[in-house]
């Protein structure tokens, strides 16, 4: 398992969604947890590459990553390593999500979002709690994401505010300037260029 790196990030596949989910673990990834999402927020908000790709979803005839039941194709699934012995209206167990999670995954939802041109809304970014309402495909009983610790928003509410803070992300990213005396010149590959300074 590797640490995600935004440099070196290749936006292959065609992802239409996202689906946030919890482990059920500690906060440490486990190799049982790679197999199941793209990628995995420990309790650090350290974010980190599952065994499956993005573009590993656009086909679920094989070799995907199997995160959320009848709905895996073009769907990107993240998970938060927490939640071990958590109760649903009850405790949040030994390892509730984290802030430092919580914000790992909006920035990671924003820089996912915009490379793959994914809207932040709740059809295309939501939490596995809400697949069943939002898109009618029948998930169990699942509960993850509709409550943190540090929040009191719960289920939808709480949904809308992450998917909200994603929306800001992403615009306060493409409104941020280039860097003073910086020019991005796109040429094709092999060509010689000459910088002069004047």
């Amino acid at each position: 398992m590797n640490k995600f790196n935004h440099d070196d990030f290749d936006f292959n596949g065609n992802p239409q969604r996202i689906t946030l989910h919890w482990t059920g673990g500690s906060y440490t990834p486990s190799s049982l947890d790679a197999e199941h999402y793209q990628f995995l927020i420990d309790g650090d908000g350290i974010v980190w590459q599952g065994k499956y790709s993005v573009a590993d979803q656009d086909s679920t005839a094989s070799n995907y990553a199997a995160h959320c039941s009848q709905f895996n194709t073009k769907n990107i699934g993240v998970a938060f390593c927490a939640m071990a012995g958590s109760k649903e209206n009850g405790t949040f167990g030994a390892y509730p999500i984290t802030p430092a999670q919580w914000e790992a995954a909006i920035a990671l939802c924003a820089f996912l979002c915009s490379g793959y041109s994914i809207t932040p809304d709740k059809e295309h970014l939501a939490s596995h709690c809400e697949i069943q309402s939002i898109h009618g495909v029948k998930q169990s009983g699942k509960w993850d994401i509709s409550a943190v610790t540090f929040m009191d928003e719960t289920w939808y509410e709480l949904n809308d505010v992450f998917r909200d803070d994603v929306a800001i992300r992403i615009e306060i990213a493409e409104e941020e300037p280039a860097p003073e005396n910086e020019i991005t010149v796109t040429v094709p590959r092999g060509t010689r260029v000459r910088i002069v300074e004047v």
